[in-house]
């Protein structure tokens, strides 16, 4: 019997194609930035909330087109991520979902801390849409996160990120994982008498067992046949 090199069974995963897993460098560096800018918006915005008439230090009309211009770009960002990087739902439930949800709740504590710490009622339409903006978008990632993570729950992971989930192991590759391993452990040495008695019978020419006619409130008779044999193995 000849075994065929194999150093373990094939894992294949399931609902996957050979690169699901894996997210090429300007991705993730997208991802950042996106949320990068994003958060910075939302820092921007609640400043230029203040009313014509409040000392400001600042031009209000470039530092509210500045914040909008920001967290335009973060949402949209995170949209063609996700978009085309789809089928990698672990790198989007991780890199995308969770990150931007809680950069969106932070920003709309930030945004109504600013609103009702500085007394700016009633609403105008900015102050609306930093509320209405962050408030959205967090019930967009939020049930995006948890549909994900129903899909893919951590317990049916087997190792770190770009490891195959749901996995499906072949049963011919693991039988010949276990005759490759027998194989080897016979090369290396005597086997071990577990095994050999477990495993095993020794039928030697011209020698049969004796049979068992004797009564059994007697002793049974010496064999002389098994005596030999003893000595023989010995």
């Amino acid at each position: 019997m000849q075994a065929t090199p194999f150093d373990g069974p094939r894992i294949t995963p399931r609902n996957s194609s050979p690169h699901a897993k894996y997210v090429s460098k300007p991705w993730r560096l997208m991802t950042a930035a996106s949320a990068i800018l994003l958060l910075l918006g939302y820092l921007i915005l609640p400043v230029v909330f203040s009313d014509a008439d409040d000392t400001i230090r600042i031009d209000q009309t470039a530092s509210t087109v500045f914040a909008l211009f920001f967290i335009g770009i973060g949402y949209t960002g995170s949209i063609a991520i996700a978009f085309f990087q789809r089928r990698k739902k672990i790198f989007l439930l991780r890199s995308v979902f969770v990150p931007y949800l809680t950069i969106n709740l932070l920003s709309l504590f930030n945004v109504i801390f600013n609103i009702l710490g500085r007394g700016l009622v009633p609403l105008s339409a900015l102050r609306v849409v930093g509320i209405g903006l962050p408030s959205t978008f967090s019930v967009i990632y939020g049930l995006s996160a948890f549909l994900m993570y129903r899909e893919y729950s951590p317990h049916d992971e087997q190792g770190e990120d770009d490891t195959p989930l749901l996995v499906r192991v072949n049963p011919e590759d693991l039988t010949r994982t276990q005759l490759r391993r027998l194989l080897e452990e016979r090369n290396s040495g005597a086997p071990s008498p577990d095994i050999v008695h477990s495993t095993y019978r020794l039928d030697l020419p011209g020698m049969e067992p004796p049979q068992k006619t004797w009564d059994r409130q007697s002793s049974p008779p010496t064999s002389r046949t098994w005596s030999s044999t003893g000595r023989t193995m010995a």
